[in-house]
């Protein structure tokens, strides 16, 4: 009996302790977005995500989106994301990932961003069009954007890694 008790009280604690850990790479991205890692091709990621979207992108930098399936059960930090947009670049690495929100969770999303990133970010407001800026890593860039004019509103949390330049 005394056995299945402290199961009982493990699984309800498992939930909470592992919500507790502050930036770990599901939230900060470090290493990839959603099992993906930076650098996979859009292949590779075709086959860990099989019915998403591609688009075409008037970008020679980024020409390439793909969008992932919208039936996922995918979350930021216990948010729930409406849409993840992933683009690739010129040579078909990931490079960028885009999740969308509600915008009835435009302040959980702030708020959660600034307890994972840091209060060190820069902001800038254009227009009722909030950003705010990280730089999580030497490698990893996040913007938040925040739009409250409507009908276009909007809750963006982007993450893009930046390769280092290359030295002569």
């Amino acid at each position: 009996m005394t056995k299945y008790f402290y199961i009982l009280i493990l699984a309800f604690l498992f939930p909470t302790v592992c919500l507790a850990v502050p930036n770990t790479n599901n939230e900060t991205f470090e290493s990839g977005p959603f099992d993906l890692k930076w650098d996979y091709t859009l292949q590779d990621t075709q086959f860990l995500y099989t019915d998403g979207l591609t688009y075409p992108l008037d970008s020679n930098e980024y020409p390439t989106q793909y969008a992932l399936p919208k039936n996922l059960p995918l979350f930021w930090a216990g948010i729930p994301v409406e849409q993840v947009l992933l683009n690739f670049n010129s040579d078909g690495n990931l490079r960028r990932a885009f999740l969308l929100f509600k915008y009835s969770d435009l302040d959980l999303v702030r708020n959660r961003s600034i307890q994972v990133f840091s209060q060190n970010y820069k902001s800038k407001e254009i227009n009722e069009r909030t950003t705010m800026y990280w730089r999580t890593s030497k490698n990893i860039v996040v913007n938040l954007s925040l739009s409250k004019r409507a009908p276009f509103q909007w809750v963006v949390l982007a993450f893009e890694t930046v390769t280092p330049a290359k030295k002569n």
